[in-house]
């Protein structure tokens, strides 16, 4: 009986190492665990015990690269609303001391059909436009998703240490063109981005553009869920605009009256 019973525990102990073992490979941000390209990326922004992220406030300071002399300068405030997959209203404070814009109010909102622009001197848009299926780059990667985006190919790149940090690397390609290539470069133990690659194709079959934007300044927020708080972004490796986040809230129900342009957007 006293074999038996060593035995059957033997037995016991063995199952649950195993299934202990199991259950720590395929823990999320694991780093020994084989990798699913597309699901890493999906899983952005998750934590344990909260929904992903499907609507977000974002207030920002702006400064972009001045055009004589290359310098970062201050361009104004954004305040950005986004809900998925891809409506998004952006409401600007423009500084450009001594220009006519100063000081001014301009309004943008993509409702993933029609992206319109509004200035604070009138409650009609001043422009109107199919909303482009691209994701802003002020807000952090796969937030905004498009149906195009559904065709895309996702694999494993490998990895890459940036500020210390080991990163596994997803390429992300677009079948129907060759030249639109993105690829990410994912902290797996936070579930966050610490930087993007993009090819994107130029204009009437000019050269592609390469874009880069490094997610910098990696906080915790009050959920547990991990956002950068200071995006650098780049056009052919010339630093062109830094964003840098004052305040960042998630899933706080955002209406979809919101996105619409001509429901008492200018007041």
């Amino acid at each position: 009986m006293k074999l038996r019973t060593v035995a059957v525990t033997a037995s016991l102990l063995i199952c649950l190492g195993l299934v202990w073992h199991r259950e720590a490979a395929g823990a999320p941000g694991s780093a020994n665990q084989p990798q699913d390209p597309r699901a890493l990326v999906d899983r952005l922004y998750t934590v344990a015990g909260q929904m992903p992220i499907r609507d977000m406030i974002v207030e920002m300071e702006c400064s972009d690269a001045s055009p004589d002399t290359g310098n970062l300068v201050s361009t104004g405030k954004d305040k950005t609303y986004y809900k998925f997959p891809n409506k998004l209203r952006i409401d600007s404070v423009i500084r450009d001391p001594g220009g006519p814009m100063d000081g001014r109010q301009v309004i943008t909102i993509r409702d993933g059909t029609n992206a319109w622009h509004f200035v604070s001197t009138g409650q009609y848009p001043v422009k109107k436009a199919p909303d482009p299926p691209s994701p802003t780059l002020n807000l952090p990667y796969n937030l905004q998703r498009y149906p195009e985006d559904n065709a895309r190919k996702y694999e494993l790149a490998g990895s890459q240490t940036i500020d210390g940090v080991a990163t596994r690397s997803v390429k992300i390609t677009n079948p129907h063109d060759p030249q639109d290539v993105r690829i990410v470069h994912i902290d797996v133990q936070r579930n966050v981005p610490l930087r993007l690659e993009m090819q994107i194709p130029g204009d009437k079959g000019g050269a592609p553009i390469k874009k880069r934007v490094d997610y910098k300044d990696i906080r915790r927020l009050d959920d547990g869920r991990y956002m950068p708080f200071m995006l650098e972004i780049y056009e052919n490796d010339r630093l062109q605009k830094v964003r840098v986040y004052s305040g960042v809230k998630v899933n706080v129900g955002l209406q979809d009256s919101l996105f619409q342009p001509m429901s008492g957007l200018m007041r």
